[in-house]
């Protein structure tokens, strides 16, 4: 019989014992330091837990954290991870605090509960930095004209010149708008101060107030005061219209996420709990699919949950809301400064996010003698979406609207119901209503895929109050708008190139009874700067018959021909009767955009020439320069001071991407829109070498903010030539020319660049060894110089190259 024994063998007793060991902390791989301990066979003790604590992550509960370091903790040595071929190795989720020590090398790792640990914000700062400059003007100028000449009606041109001024005081303005216009003369639109910086703004005098989530209300310009909170000076938009999703990374590692098997989002990570960025992920209600992985590649949690992002949901656990107040402006022209109702309004909006799908808003206001409330909700999930929202107003209108939406593998569903009761109450003509008139109206739409092809069917009904129209304006008594509309339409892509594409449509109609029917098969052919299409399309209406059209279109775009960009436009259309011809020019250069269309037709024998255009340019000024011109119209500049290369042009580039260009030894303007930062860059567009230091600083543009970004640019010579002595050529020789340096080849060949005036020189200055020569320039373009053979019988020479070469032999 054997008895097995459980004594320690004879030698080692001293191993069992509790050892006081200084051991390495490490907590999602990182160092935090060292720590005294005890271990023993199975546990390990912290002999100090107070001081240990304080190497530890900031916890969320430091009371139960020093519970947990004061008690006798499992090794879970069994858990380290000896080869990358292992798995469930490497780390643990305990219920409070754990470790795994390898005694081998003395190193702790910490482990924590997502419980004791706070989230990390996945973005550090939700605002946008303070603007980049302290006093700035920004004056948009832009026309637009239309008219026509017809046999059958009078000429008739319309024209109006409108402008915005933008006083930028870093984050606050004061902005104006007016315009003027041949029939109605001068007016003024707005005329106000506003600040908006780290998520509030406020406005204050003649404004188009910006805050609003009610349905049924609109919101009228008024001579009065808005206060809101602001998304515009934000950088987490994107990431504010999403439901949180938290990640615990028990170790430094990778997470993932997946969406129906494709991976939409991964990400390394420090261990700890963090809220994930998701600027990136795209919008919707869906399932998400989320991997964690250690840094060798194990996976070690996969979870899914529910995601959603809308951007009429606010952020989650904050607050949208806005208030004004003032006398609302009426809507009748008038002359100069608008007029406004002899009566008060006040007016709040208020919306939250309750869950991660769901969120309520909500719309008070008032007048003397109206009140006006609102409720409304969004929900949103992965196949529908809702959408209601219920109002009621003193007078005694009630309204309602109902949007919902779909969604299915399969097709499309969407409805949208809104009715706003018939006022009961006259009010006087000279009081201003919180509601509108009377209105119904229902939509109902269906889209689905179908044989390779797209199926639409679309269903409305209206019921509106009647029109009021001007004096000035009178409509064709055989026109009316339809009141109940249905459409069927199918598109199909015949066959799609690299250059070729064919299409196909087929839509069917009824407006009021009206039918239509319309066939079109267009072909299409894309190279770099044309795109030709002939089309054909067939229609039949109920009152007019059958009609045929034929169709040739050509667009050129100058792609990268011009510094400007250029596009041209032009169509032909014709039937076995009438014909239509039509013509678009858009020139966008340094000084500014113009564009015009020019169409004529002769239909039925009555010919008709319709033309329609527009411009915009700005004056741009801070308290150091002024420029003219910018391709844009935004409420934010830089001007690109370009110090040398006079002939040049330069594409400006802003994060990487093209926003305009500017020329050598002008001020140049670059319209960017405001509330954000960029990065400023140049790129020469012509084949030339430039020097100039790029510059590479970040600004920060709000409304009327403008800075200035200077570049001093030279432009380089690419120069050649050869060194040569008594007929070889000389090998490894330092060649110097206005400064700049190199050596030859083996050959005696060199080439160098070097700055030098916009005029190529006839001569320079070369220097070798103890040699200088004034060299004559063989050949030379707008950027190489050619400087032949350079032979040291020509130069002047302190010791020839020659008699060097004896010497040393």
């Amino acid at each position: 019989m054997h008895l097995v024994s459980t004594d320690v063998p004879a030698g080692f007793a001293d191993l069992t014992k509790p050892q006081r060991i200084v051991a390495d902390l490490y907590y999602g791989g990182r160092s935090l330091g060292s720590a005294l301990i005890i271990a023993e066979p199975e546990f390990v003790r912290f002999v100090e837990p107070e001081e240990a604590i304080k190497l530890l992550p900031v916890s969320l509960n430091p009371e139960r954290l020093l519970l947990s370091l004061q008690a006798s903790l499992e090794k879970n040595s069994e858990r380290i991870c000896r080869d990358n071929s292992q798995t469930d190795c490497g780390f643990i989720n305990p219920e409070y605090f754990a470790v795994i020590y390898d005694e081998e090398r003395y190193r702790l790792d910490v482990f924590f509960s997502p419980e004791l640990l706070p989230q990390q914000e996945a973005l550090t700062d939700r605002y946008l930095p303070p603007a980049s400059n302290s006093f700035s003007i920004v004056q948009n100028i832009s026309g637009s004209w239309s008219g026509a000449q017809s046999d059958e009606v009078d000429s008739n041109t319309q024209t109006t010149l409108s402008a915005t001024s933008i006083i930028g005081f870093g984050e606050s303005a004061i902005y104006g708008d007016w315009y003027t216009a041949n029939e109605i003369g001068t007016r003024v639109s707005s005329l106000h101060w506003e600040r908006d910086f780290r998520g509030k703004a406020y406005s204050l005098g003649l404004l188009q107030p910006k805050g609003n989530f009610s349905t049924f209300q609109s919101l009228h310009r008024l001579y009065g005061f808005e206060l809101r909170d602001s998304q515009y000076s934000r950088t987490d938009i994107g990431y504010q219209h999403s439901a949180l999703v938290e990640i615990n990374m028990p170790v430094r590692g990778r997470v993932e996420l997946y969406r129906d098997g494709r991976m939409i989002h991964s990400d390394l990570m420090e261990a700890g709990n963090h809220l994930l960025d998701t600027t990136t992920l795209p919008h919707g209600a869906y399932n998400i699919e989320i991997r964690i992985y250690d840094e060798a590649g194990r996976l070690i949690n996969n979870t899914t949950e529910f995601f959603t992002k809308d951007s009429q949901l606010p952020a989650p656990g904050e607050w949208r809301w806005s208030l004004q107040g003032g006398m609302p402006v009426k809507p009748e022209i008038s002359s100069g400064m608008p007029d406004h109702y002899q009566q008060e309004l006040l007016q709040g909006y208020i919306a939250r996010r309750l869950s991660k799908n769901f969120g309520v808003f909500s719309t008070l206001a008032a007048t003397e003698g109206q009140q006006f409330m609102e409720v409304g909700g969004r929900w949103v999930s992965s196949y529908l979406e809702l959408s209601p929202s219920f109002a009621k107003e003193s007078n005694g209108i009630d309204a309602y609207k109902l949007q919902a939406l779909i969604k299915t593998p399969y097709a499309m569903l969407s409805a949208y119901r809104i009715k706003i009761d018939e006022q009961r109450i006259d009010l006087k003509p000279d009081r201003y209503t919180l509601l509108s008139n009377r209105l119904s109206q229902n939509n109902i739409s269906l889209r689905a895929p179908l044989f390779g092809g797209n199926l639409s069917i679309r269903r409305s009904k209206r019921d509106r109050s009647p029109r009021s129209y001007t004096d000035s304006l009178s409509l064709d008594n055989q026109l009316s708008e339809a009141q109940e509309l249905r459409t069927l339409e199918y598109r199909r892509n015949i066959f799609r190139g690299r250059k070729w594409q064919a299409t196909a449509n087929l839509s069917y109609s009824d407006a009021d009874g009206e039918k239509f029917t319309l066939l079109s098969i267009e072909l299409l052919h894309n190279n770099k700067n044309w795109q030709n299409s002939i089309s054909f399309r067939g229609e039949n209406q109920q009152s007019s018959g059958n009609n045929q059209y034929f169709e040739v279109n050509s667009r050129w775009r100058d792609a990268d021909r011009w510094a400007a960009e250029v596009n041209q436009d032009f169509t032909i259309e014709a039937t076995p009767e009438d014909y239509y011809l039509r013509s678009y020019s858009r020139l966008s250069g340094h000084y500014g955009f113009i564009s015009s269309t020019i169409s004529h037709s002769d239909v039925n024998n009555s010919r008709s020439t319709n033309y329609i255009g527009s411009f915009n340019t700005n004056i741009i000024a801070t308290k150091d320069h002024m420029a003219w011109g910018g391709e844009h119209s935004l409420e934010s500049a830089i001007i690109v001071d370009i110090e040398g290369s006079q002939r040049e042009n330069f594409e400006v580039l802003i994060d990487g991407n093209r926003h305009g260009y500017a020329k050598g030894e002008k001020k140049s303007v670059i319209n960017l829109r405001p509330f954000q930062s960029y990065n400023i860059s140049l790129r020469p567009l012509g084949d030339g070498f430039f020097h100039y230091r790029e510059n590479t600083d970040q600004v920060t543009l709000y409304p009327g903010s403008v800075t200035t970004a200077t570049y001093k640019i030279q432009p380089v010579y690419l120069t050649i030539g050869r060194v040569m002595a008594k007929g070889q050529g000389l090998d490894n020789v330092l060649v110097s020319i206005e400064g700049e340096s190199t050596l030859t080849d083996s050959f005696g060949v060199f080439q160098l660049e070097i700055p030098l005036s916009d005029e190529p020189p006839s001569h320079l200055e070369v220097t070798w060894l103890d040699c200088n020569a004034k060299v004559e320039v063989v050949e030379s373009s707008e950027d190489w110089l050619n400087l032949g053979v350079i032979d040291e019988s020509s130069a002047n020479c302190q010791i020839s190259q020659t008699a060097k070469t004896n010497d040393t032999q």
